[in-house]
């Protein structure tokens, strides 16, 4: 007997209840009971089983709407009998009540096998949504006049002109159906209840392209709206030939009643709305129920609508709350990411919630970390809470995570008892500093308590970083150690504070860059450890936003060993370069590439010309302009003697994007210019403008001695006459100033004293010549001149003299001393 109830009764009562808000569950429900069934015969008899509970589903929801629609309008129930045996002259609740049952079961009956074909081809959940539209549509058209019914069935059929395809096709299906059957109101109404039940049913079912139903809610409105003015409108011409004013006020009137019909039973069906305060329900018990018993918020929130409907489009209230209050719980902060992780994976229309949550559950954390080894514990953490794959965190703090993220690696790598160099911390101090300073709390969001809560955290951080600094900074006082801030040799990374100067170059490149069409394309040249590869990975911080700047290094072989390897290097710097930004696009995968090279190499530029569009029409919307920078481009020549390049087709791609692509513009450095390269290179590239790096500028150059990091105590380092001892031997040069500043440290240490002389500057210049001799000095008087050599065996026999006496000691022209 038990057994029989829950086969006739609990079970298809259940599926039903699946049908709204779990249908995956459903279906895989009714799969697993039809394991070695026929598929068509099983889903017949589940139709079936679920008769009982689709009538008294349909029966409730066809009296509440016919009673409404009573109250309102007591004229539809019209006097024609369609059953005999039911209907009476006069409306009364019987009456209601009766036409109700008996529609209804008709529908249901005609739902069963229209809705049993729908399950078999469409799944369970179409076919239980159709048979109980059915049902509802037959419960409402009983006793529906006939007049009525014309308007609606007009007004749906304009109305429904503005809204989808799908709709419209459904709707005067039914219509035809029924209509043919000889009852129009029959027609009118399962239009408007299969509107309802195509609405409820994607609503149930959920959509990926949830941007293009968003903007069918605008069409519905608009073509509803819209027929009812275009009814107006035809009525008129109507009215204007038959002079008959009444009728036509009647039918513009419900004319209008069907479309504001429409559109009302649309967005009801398509988001849910009679099922949501169910589920609000749940989650706001829940809510309430873990306030009172915290320990079980876990258990509350499984038992709540969050796990139960699977389908959830609207945003459920207190659930942000819920995990802000179990994650203050000890020892919960594990489960709360994991539920996180949850809802953003399952419960994607509840995704705004988990990213508040996770703001400030990871604001809570931060602010508790009140020394540097607890910011650098911080490191691991974030990686737990902010997982990469699952990006919980809203996209307007992204880049301020990123940045406190920077700061906990930094603390981190600080901490290591790896770490003895005393320059490498200093450095590392800095770099807190500087990704501290770049975090703008008051525009991080629009809230300003949120905002106020950054602020105080990135002051409290900036404190701890500071008085660290200060700490390390004075160290050598007690410990006869000056801590050694300058770093000759390796290129400078992107916001290193050895980087002084180049703001005249900057201006030349940006007025160029303005030009449009008519830029130029630019060869960045000078002297080897004059800073040029340091100022093209400064260029992103230099240039304004409107320009974006992209550095590849073509000494590292493996960009120019094919055309293939070059060309994907190039897209991989500008897709990362977009991702930073958060601009979603397309990535070029190496795969492609190879494929379109099987054909032929001038096949794989066209393959990236046709990714490279994407890029342009962005960079097209946002006004910006892209430079690509390649460095040592004498490697390209290289290449082509090793024949892993056709130059020919790379310079030809160069010269295109130089006329054809007004939003990117290229930049060449190297020690060699154009003209000196082999082959027609200079041909290639006509409208060239040179942009030098030289020597730096007096105030330049001072700045990078005396204050190559905040804090640093040069006046109690430096004596008297030392600084511009070091500006007169290194003539600004910017390596060689760092390499005598370097090697002067190193020897004040070495003595263990605290305050350098002149005579200290010359020792340090000796070293400087020593160790650097064959990995700068060297290469420098290779590639000098007879006359160059002259005039410097001149200077060195003369001690000092200006031109004159270098010309009558060198026996050379004056044109000629002046150009070395």
């Amino acid at each position: 007997m038990k057994q029989d109830l829950r086969h006739y009764l609990s079970e298809p009562f259940t599926w039903l209840f699946y049908c709204f808000f779990r249908p995956a569950s459903l279906e895989r429900d009714i799969e697993i009971h039809g394991l070695g069934k026929s598929a068509v015969g099983h889903r017949i008899m589940c139709m079936l089983r679920l008769t009982l509970p689709m009538f008294l589903y349909a029966y409730a929801l066809t009296l509440v709407v016919r009673l409404c629609l009573y109250s309102l309008f007591p004229d539809l129930v019209s006097s024609c009998y369609l059953v005999e045996t039911v209907c009476v002259a006069n409306p009364t609740m019987a009456n209601i009540l009766s036409i109700a049952a008996y529609n209804t079961a008709l529908g249901i009956v005609i739902g069963i096998v229209i809705g049993s074909a729908s399950s078999i081809m469409l799944g369970m959940t179409i076919g239980i949504s159709l048979g109980i539209a059915l049902g509802v549509a037959k419960g409402l058209a009983g006793g529906i006049t006939l007049g009525i019914t014309f308007g609606l069935v007009e007004g749906i059929v304009l109305g429904a002109g503005g809204g989808l395809l799908l709709f419209i096709a459904w709707t005067i299906a039914l219509a035809m159906v029924f209509g043919i059957v000889g009852n129009i109101a029959l027609g009118s109404a399962a239009a408007i209840a299969g509107c309802m039940a195509l609405s409820i049913a994607r609503g149930i079912m959920g959509n990926a392209q949830d941007r293009v139903w968003s903007r069918s809610i605008a069409a519905v409105i608009t073509g509803g709206v819209g027929g009812g003015i275009v009814w107006l409108f035809a009525g008129g011409i109507a009215w204007f030939l038959v002079r008959d004013i009444s009728w036509f006020v009647s039918e513009s009137t419900f004319a209008i009643y069907a479309s504001i019909a429409f559109i009302i039973s649309y967005i009801l069906g398509c988001y849910r709305l009679p099922l949501y305060p169910m589920s609000c329900l749940s989650v706001l018990t829940a809510y309430f129920a873990s306030r009172r018993n915290p320990q079980q918020v876990f258990a509350y929130l499984h038992g709540s609508a969050l796990y139960w409907d699977e389908y959830l489009l609207l945003p459920l209230p207190g659930l942000k709350q819920i995990l802000l209050n179990a994650a203050r719980l000890d020892g919960y902060s594990e489960k709360v990411l994991q539920e996180i992780e949850f809802i953003v994976t399952k419960r994607p229309r509840q995704i705004t919630a988990a990213r508040a949550a996770t703001l400030e559950i990871t604001l809570d954390d931060l602010e508790k970390r009140k020394t540097l080894d607890s910011i650098a514990k911080a490191s691991e953490q974030f990686t737990e809470r902010i997982p990469h794959e699952a990006q919980p965190i809203d996209p307007q703090w992204t880049a301020v995570f990123r940045r406190l993220q920077d700061v906990c690696g930094d603390a981190a790598r600080y901490r290591s008892p790896l770490l003895i160099s005393r320059r490498r911390r200093h450095n590392l101090l800095q770099d807190m500093l500087v990704s501290l300073n770049e975090i703008h709390p008051d525009t991080a969001s629009r809230d300003a308590v949120l905002n106020k809560r950054l602020r105080d955290l990135v002051n409290q951080w900036l404190t701890i970083v500071q008085a660290e600094l200060r700490e390390q900074t004075q160290n050598f006082e007690t410990t006869g150690q000056i801590p050694n801030p300058y770093n000759p040799g390796p290129i400078l990374e992107p916001h290193d504070r050895l980087f002084v100067g180049r703001s005249d170059l900057v201006r030349q490149l940006e007025n160029a860059l303005g030009q449009g069409r008519r830029r130029p394309t630019f060869f960045l040249y000078g002297e080897r450890r004059m800073g040029k590869s340091s100022t093209l990975l400064q260029l992103p911080d230099l240039l304004t936003s409107r320009y974006l700047s992209i550095t590849y290094d073509l000494q590292n072989p493996g960009i120019t060993s094919t055309t293939v390897a070059l060309l994907h290097t190039i897209a991989e710097g500008i897709y990362q370069m977009m991702e930073d930004r958060e601009t979603p696009v397309k990535k070029l995968e190496r795969a492609d590439l190879q494929e379109a090279s099987k054909e032929n190499l001038a096949a794989t530029y066209l393959c990236f010309d046709e990714w490279l569009k994407g890029i342009e029409r962005w960079l097209e919307q946002e006004d910006r302009m892209l430079l690509l920078a390649f460095d040592e481009f004498e490697k390209l020549e290289e290449a082509r003697q090793d024949r892993n390049l056709m130059i020919n087709l790379l310079l030809d791609w160069f010269r295109s994007v130089i006329q054809h692509r007004p939003r990117l513009a290229l930049l060449f450095s190297g020690v060699r210019t154009f003209s000196e390269m082999e082959g027609d290179w200079a041909g290639y590239f006509v409208n060239v403008q040179m942009l030098k790096v030289s020597f730096l500028q007096q105030d330049e150059a001072l700045d990078l001695i005396t204050r190559p990091v905040d804090g640093f105590p040069s006046d109690e380092i430096f004596g008297e006459g030392v600084v511009e001892e070091i500006l007169r031997v290194t003539g600004h040069h910017p390596f060689l100033i760092q390499a005598v500043c370097a090697k002067l440290i190193d020897n004040l240490n070495a003595d263990n004293r605290d305050r350098a002389n002149v005579q200290d500057v010359a020792q340090a210049v000796d070293k400087v010549l020593e160790n650097w001799w064959d990995g700068y000095f060297r290469d420098l008087w290779a590639r000098t001149t007879t006359e160059q050599r002259a005039c410097l065996f001149a200077l060195n026999e003369l001690g000092a003299g200006d031109i004159a006496a270098i010309r009558q000691h060198c026996e050379l022209d004056e044109r000629t001393v002046h150009r070395t």
